[in-house]
């Protein structure tokens, strides 16, 4: 869907499982280690995936 923030023309994405936003969590951290930056801290994870249902809890 189109993001209403204004900035740009870039689009805003929902993710509809934990196993989806784990793989991103992934995918950002393995990038960030490539190209020497922070990753996400396991703080920041737990945050973000606590924003998720567990895949045997979803209703």
């Amino acid at each position: 869907e189109k993001n209403p923030d204004g900035i740009g023309a870039h689009l805003r994405y929902r993710f509809s499982c934990r196993s989806d936003v784990l793989k991103v969590i992934q995918l950002v951290n393995h990038n960030a280690a490539i190209n020497e930056h922070h990753g996400l801290s396991q703080q920041d994870i737990t945050d973000i995936l606590n924003l998720y249902p567990d895949a045997f809890n979803a209703a």
